[in-house]
């Protein structure tokens, strides 16, 4: 469920209220004035007024019962969010966590089944080798799906170990048209027309992890009285230009104008500017990007560096220490920190999407991008899986339900003490929710290697085209070798 729509249920409700109480004070004499002057549609018109709108947020899963079991082997790492709750304890997000199990049991007759082990970077290789081990099974002893760190589904689907999640004949009931699923997995996550691993609102991990703009809002109105940060989004007038116009030069001395948790958050800044590493040819095979002759890469490499690193107003320091204090003007981080660190600031602030690259040279961005961190939990449906329809029925349902009750809870508990910015901040979110865009080369991570390729040469060295034509050739190659796999 967007966000907006928890402020307009509220408005649809008390107008629903006056609607009903004038027709029971107005009775049949306010029935026929109700049309006067109306044309009226006959029922076999087939004009577009008669057209019935189709909800694409309505359930497309039959009502079935399965009565069995949902073998999941996930990360444990991030469970904690998504199915370690075991009862209601009153904690409105945690309860959620437990409920949407419940859900799944009660309607449907899903019983999840989780096996966890440590899956971050420093456990991959093992991760990995515990899914190739259990491919090897089948019946009881087999997986349905896998739920993994960012970085390594790419790994296992070389690997021949996951499906495809845009194949009706392995997943049947997952429909990656629908609103809980981000819409560049059918974009830039496609591998030779597949889909082999897939996040969005199944997950909590994904709202966490998306990249967020943080706003001052006292601090801009202090150094920009009247102006409208929410405006200037709606606009498409939210551009780094605006940004820097309106923050640098301008802060006291125990005041930053950005900041940011560290250089592993240059990546959103290269993606917010609708920049990916490695493309999606239209034959469906991957390409490393050219971003040797890229004027327009080349221009925002220059403008970053300057921004980042040459700056004086921006700081590589904790939210905690900086925004959370009031002290920062804008902080380019995640969504996580908004619960963490933001909840009870006494400050007003905004959670914007990073701006645009737009300058005089460069109009064609068009739109805002947002980026997920590599804590985001990616899902697959293992190429040993003893039931299709069982997987893939939990897997939409589990999305379903984290799109119609977890993301809302999220955001309602996030900032049930901000009734001021809540609408707005719900509309922002909104928009950066459905702007995710995926890069081959972060889903890829651990094949290429090239998705810390931005952060570490804009990390103190003005000169990408030296940097990446040192590690074109090896990266080619290793695309060369993913297309020859899954093609």
């Amino acid at each position: 469920m967007k966000f907006t729509r928890i402020i307009a249920l509220v408005l649809c409700l008390m107008t629903a209220l006056t609607l009903l109480v004038a027709c029971n004070e107005g009775g049949k004499e306010n029935e026929t004035s109700d049309n006067e002057g109306q044309t009226q549609t006959p029922a076999d018109s087939t004009s577009e007024e008669a057209t019935e709108t189709v909800d694409p947020a309505a359930s497309a899963l039959p009502d079935k019962v399965f009565n069995d079991v949902f073998r999941l082997f996930t990360w444990s790492n991030q469970t904690v969010y998504e199915f370690d709750a075991e009862s209601e304890t009153g904690k409105p997000i945690e309860d959620q966590v437990y409920l949407r199990k419940q859900h799944l049991k009660e309607k449907y007759g899903i019983t999840i089944a989780l096996t966890k082990e440590n899956g971050d970077w420093n456990h991959k290789d093992s991760f990995v080798k515990m899914v190739e081990i259990n491919n090897n099974e089948t019946g009881e002893n087999a997986y349905h799906s896998v739920g993994c760190y960012f970085a390594l589904s790419g790994a296992m689907s070389v690997k021949g170990l996951f499906e495809d999640l845009s194949d009706k004949e392995y997943a049947p009931y997952i429909d990656l048209s629908k609103p809980w699923w981000p819409d560049d997995l059918l974009g830039s996550a496609k591998v030779n027309g597949a889909v082999y691993a897939a996040t969005g609102d199944i997950t909590p991990t994904f709202i966490r992890n998306l990249s967020i703009c943080h706003v001052n809002l006292t601090l801009v109105e202090k150094y920009n009285p009247g102006v409208n940060v929410y405006d200037l989004v709606r606009n498409k007038q939210w551009t780094y230009e605006k940004m820097c116009e309106l923050v640098l030069g301008k802060v006291a001395e125990n005041e930053y104008a950005v900041t940011l948790d560290n250089n592993v958050g240059y990546d959103n800044v290269l993606y917010s500017a609708g920049f990916t590493l490695v493309e999606n040819l239209e034959d469906g095979s991957l390409k490393l990007r050219d971003l040797e002759s890229d004027e327009r890469f080349l221009d925002f490499y220059q403008f970053a560096y300057r921004l980042l690193e040459e700056n004086s107003d921006t700081k590589i320091i904790d939210v905690q220490e900086s925004f959370a204090k009031g002290i920062s003007m804008i902080h380019l981080g995640n969504g996580d920190q908004l619960q963490r660190f933001l909840a009870n600031v006494d400050f007003e602030y905004a959670c914007l999407p990073f701006p645009m690259f737009v300058t005089e040279t460069h109009k064609s961005q068009d739109r805002y991008y947002s980026a997920q961190t590599f804590w985001t939990t990616l899902y697959s449906i293992t190429s040993n899986c003893p039931d299709y329809e069982i997987a893939s029925f939990s897997l939409e349902a589990l999305a379903e339900y984290g799109y119609k009750k977890m993301s809302p809870v999220w955001f309602e508990e996030t900032f049930q003490t901000r009734y001021g910015e809540t609408k707005e901040n719900a509309e922002m979110l909104d928009i950066i929710k459905n702007s995710v865009l995926f890069d081959a080369g972060r889903i890829f991570g651990t094949q290429i290697d090239c998705f810390s390729a931005f952060r570490q040469a804009a990390s103190g060295n003005p000169d990408w085209v030296s940097y990446f034509r040192g590690k074109r050739e090896l990266w080619s190659d290793r695309i060369n070798e993913i297309n020859q796999k899954l093609g």
